[in-house]
């Protein structure tokens, strides 16, 4: 999407409460970017550095407008991303108990921004967008991935079919259940929010189908670590996790 002026004043509010108890508020480059990064759920690292040079390429556009000046950490040479992240960690932190974490995946590197206790963040994230039967379900999901996860097999692993993961809906024990309709849009969403992906290898027709492959995305590494491990898999098989802070 592209960048607008209206973007700098949609900031959300409960992060602009966190940075009222701080002693150094974000710059507008670092704001816009945290708030990128928190609608996209979880960004690749190529990405995340194109979009900090679309920010700072608007911020000097308008400067330049209005005749005012840039801040020091606004300016296109003064940061780099993991500049930008460490900076924004400490108001995070410091304010609200998050922090922008990067997760190293197939030899790549993905961010998201995660509480300090995974666990906790990971309920209280899907308490937000499902409900009790949503939640048995997702538990299923994520069980039954973790049981096809290397770490547990000692095989390969391309994903499990999309079907398949629908089908899971018929091992919820009572009073849980959904309807297939259900599970399907509570799959979707998960799919949508970045806590799944379709595997890298599925060509484009099958991507959308019901063969489609799907296993754990980035983001449910990162948030999701501590439930990993208690569901079996090996501490040591988890991807690197590295953090950005001062």
């Amino acid at each position: 999407a592209e960048l607008s002026e209206s973007s700098r004043t949609s900031f959300p509010p409960h992060f602009q409460f966190a940075m009222t108890i701080t002693t150094e508020p974000l710059s507008r480059v670092q704001q816009l970017l945290l708030q990128r990064l928190m609608a996209a759920h979880c960004m690749e690292d190529k990405a995340a550095k194109e979009l900090l040079t679309e920010i700072h390429g608007l911020m000097s556009q308008m400067d330049t407008q209005d005749g005012s000046q840039l801040q020091a950490q606004d300016s296109p040479q003064s940061q780099s991303l993991e500049e930008c992240f460490a900076d924004i960690n400490q108001q995070l932190t410091k304010g609200f108990g998050l922090e922008i974490a990067t997760v190293v995946l197939d030899r790549k590197k993905y961010h998201s921004i995660i509480n300090s206790h995974a666990d906790e963040v990971s309920k209280l994230s899907f308490d937000k967008h499902f409900d009790a039967h949503d939640r048995q379900f997702i538990l299923l999901i994520i069980q039954y991935l973790v049981e096809k996860h290397p770490s547990v097999t000692g095989e390969d692993f391309s994903g499990v079919p999309r079907k398949d993961l629908y089908n899971l809906r018929g091992d919820l024990q009572e009073p849980y259940k959904l309807t297939l309709n259900a599970a399907e849009h509570v799959v979707e969403s998960l799919i949508q929010q970045q806590w799944l992906r379709v595997n890298n290898d599925d060509d484009d027709d099958r991507r959308s189908s019901m063969q489609a492959n799907l296993e754990l995305a980035p983001r449910s590494y990162l948030e999701l670590s501590h439930l990993l491990v208690d569901m079996g898999v090996s501490q040591d098989d988890l991807p690197q996790f590295l953090f950005h802070r001062l």
